[in-house]
């Protein structure tokens, strides 16, 4: 047996066996409902003036609850909450280069009020990669 093997490091093995994958259909069901979100955005005219700041604000709380959510979910000890999130993160942003590239459409609009809602989605990542390391660094505190 290898140093390296998922049965060498504590909760691991189980992640590795199955959580990946689960983490992967979780990115790619975040990045349709960001999708949609940023279609319905695009066509109310949100991401213009203050609507388009409240909706940057909106991202802190809203990747909160998705940490704390993914981790209570999926069952993670505080060390793997950001590299399931990554991999959350990682299936969404491949969807979402893709589709910025070959199918703009899918958000609404192929014209420039794109690069506002590009823009919040990558604010987004950002902010869901901060909470999930701060829950790990909340959740490894209080134990």
């Amino acid at each position: 047996m290898s140093a390296y093997s998922p049965e060498n490091r504590p909760g691991v093995s189980s992640f590795v066996r199955g959580g990946a994958a689960r983490m992967v259909v979780v990115g790619v069901v975040g990045w349709a409902l960001a999708a949609l979100f940023i279609r319905y955005a695009n066509s109310a005219g949100l991401f213009k003036g203050v609507t388009e700041i409240a909706l940057f604000g909106l991202n802190l709380p809203v990747a909160w609850v998705s940490a704390r959510a993914l981790r209570r979910g999926g069952g993670l000890s505080p060390n793997r909450i950001v590299p399931a999130m990554a991999i959350c993160l990682i299936a969404a942003l491949f969807l979402d280069g893709v589709a910025l590239t070959a199918a703009p459409w899918i958000y609404g609009t192929t014209d420039r009020t794109l690069l506002p809602a590009a823009a919040w989605l990558l604010f987004g990542v950002g902010a869901f990669l901060t909470a999930a390391l701060l829950e790990s660094k909340r959740d490894t505190a209080a134990a």
